[in-house]
């Protein structure tokens, strides 16, 4: 009776230690993987019964142990548990699949419900980005068509404009001032204007040397004494050649020094606008970096959160853990104590019968009956005894209260 006791409460307590294990894998794969509590439901739901039945064909297996090939039965009922063993294990296969399989299909629709919300967000943004931008838009046509205007106005005063005639001056006429492209235009047209002048000089320049020619072969006529009158027309065509001569090369003079002026001039506003774009660009790179700095310290910011974050469901996890591996601990330790209480009651209620005996047995030699003597001597023997018999049942009733 006591083996078959201490039997089925080793049973229970293994079975108690098995479900807490079969608990922690489960939770604790879980866990690990920060599955979200409704989908953690499904899958405890779905996996436990298979550990159930597990567990029954393990305490099934457990008591079969073939030492003899005459054990027919016992073989026989070892190979229907394998195949159990097979079908759980297939049907667990075909649940993990049906389960994942489950995952990649609300993967695809929390996909395509995300690419629709895109989609749509994407459309009303850039419907709100024109509204919201529309005054920029207008201002970048505006800038836009005046450089279209203004470069069309001063393209034919380009070449003479060598600080304008470049590509990132080409883009600065565009966005400079009224002032700064009046200045411009009109430093083009002057400097047209002289070219043309030049132009005029140099043709001027040759009627005089046509002028002179004629006058040389006027002069050669002359003293050939072929024509006098034509020799002193020549001389005062020399004259005024060289008249008009002179009084262009005074104005060349003062042009010259006129376009020199210009050009430094031209060079000098050409510097500033330089330093201008530079300047803006150095303040567009200062924005920038401001922007990327707090950009990377929100990022960064955003890492050391999810960082806490996951900290905090680790410690969370963790602490699940260990209050699932506590209750499975007591568990086991009242198991033990049940057992405990169960083997002192069967030890007891075992010796109960020799108890008894020995308790009856003590009471029995108490209430020996001494025979009737007469004599003093034989009295005294018989009182003896009865101390003695009286310790011997004191000793009988104390040592049986120990067992």
């Amino acid at each position: 009776m006591s083996d078959q006791i201490e039997s089925t409460e080793l049973d229970v307590i293994k079975t108690i230690a098995v479900e807490s294990k079969d608990v922690l894998t489960i939770t604790n794969a879980i866990q690990e993987a920060s599955v979200n509590e409704s989908r953690a439901v499904v899958i405890k739901s779905s996996f436990m019964p298979i550990f159930e039945q597990l567990r029954d064909i393990e305490s099934q297996a457990r008591v079969i142990v073939v030492t003899d090939a005459a054990q027919l039965d016992e073989m026989e009922t070892a190979e229907k548990l394998r195949l159990k063993l097979v079908k759980i294990r297939t049907g667990s296969a075909r649940l993990k699949d049906d389960l994942k399989e489950e995952g990649l299909r609300e993967g695809r629709a929390i996909q395509a419900i995300h690419n629709a919300a895109e989609a749509i967000s994407k459309v009303i943004e850039r419907h709100c980005k024109e509204q919201a931008t529309f005054a920029e838009r207008a201002q970048a046509r505006r800038i836009e068509e005046r450089g279209e205007k203004r470069i069309k106005e001063i393209s034919k005063y380009l070449p003479l404009l060598p600080a304008l005639n470049t590509a990132g001056m080409m883009t600065a006429i565009k966005t400079m001032t009224d002032e700064s492209f009046d200045w411009w235009l009109t430093m083009g047209e002057q400097l047209f204007e002289l070219e043309e002048r030049k132009k005029r000089d140099a043709e001027a320049a040759e009627v005089a040397r046509a002028a002179q020619s004629a006058i040389d072969e006027a002069t050669a006529a002359a003293k050939r004494g072929e024509d006098l009158k034509a020799k002193e027309q020549a001389e005062k065509d020399l004259a005024e050649a060289r008249e008009v001569a002179r009084l262009a090369k005074i104005e060349s003079d003062a042009e010259i020094k006129r376009v020199k002026d210009v050009q430094e001039a031209a060079e000098r506003e050409a510097k500033r606008l330089r330093d201008i774009a530079e300047a803006e660009a150095l303040e567009s790179a200062r924005a920038a970096k401001a922007i990327a700095d707090a950009e990377i310290k929100a990022a960064k910011d955003a890492q050391e959160a999810a960082e806490r974050e996951a900290k905090r469901v680790k410690d969370q996890a963790e602490a699940g853990a260990r209050e699932v591996a506590r209750l499975a601990q007591l568990a086991i330790d009242e198991a033990n104590r049940i057992k405990a209480e169960q083997d002192e009651a069967d030890r007891v209620a075992k010796a109960a019968p020799d108890v008894e005996k020995l308790l009856a047995w003590s009471v029995a030699i108490e209430i020996l009956q001494a025979p009737e003597v007469s004599s003093p001597e034989a009295q005294a023997i018989i009182d003896g005894v009865r101390g003695l018999l009286a310790k011997t049942a004191t000793y009988i009733r104390t040592k049986t209260s120990a067992i």
